[in-house]
């Protein structure tokens, strides 16, 4: 209605009791019921980008678990990519659901977009395309309107 989301953060202590849920949320359940999204985190991993030597960590992978939404079921995972010094990197997820819907085309380390003036961008690693698409907002902002289209 007011055309705002509620985002609460909740403290999960261990439930030592043996019946019902190992962990609960501290602080009682009237603010629990003002929150329009409940996600909890499933897995944190290292994000990394190189190989071998050059192999260097920029982040984290996090892997939420939607436990309630006022859009869809529950049960869904979400995979966000917080990087040092950026926080949340919408660039990629945007570029991860780009090549889900086919919108960049991939094959094997290689990356094919069309922007809308000039020639086939082709690269070679996501880290390159991603420098692309920083560098290139309007083509960003492209390419994130054909994925809302394409939702619905």
């Amino acid at each position: 209605i007011n055309n705002c989301t509620v985002l609460c953060v909740l403290h999960l202590i261990s439930n030592t009791s043996g019946y019902g849920s190992p962990w609960v949320e501290d602080g009682g359940v009237k603010i629990q019921y003002q929150a329009d999204y409940k996600l909890k985190v499933k897995q944190i991993s290292n994000w990394e980008e190189g190989n071998g030597e050059t192999k260097k960590r920029i982040g984290h992978t996090v892997q939420w678990e939607v436990a309630f939404n006022h859009l869809g079921p529950p049960g869904d995972v979400v995979t966000t990519y917080l990087r040092y010094g950026w926080g949340f990197d919408d660039t990629w997820e945007i570029i991860t659901l780009g090549i889900d819907l086919g919108l960049i085309l991939k094959s094997g380390a290689w990356f094919q977009f069309q922007p809308t003036v000039g020639e086939l961008v082709k690269v070679q690693g996501q880290a390159k395309l991603h420098e692309f698409f920083t560098n290139n907002q309007i083509e960003l902002d492209l390419l994130y309107t054909n994925i809302k289209n394409m939702a619905g």
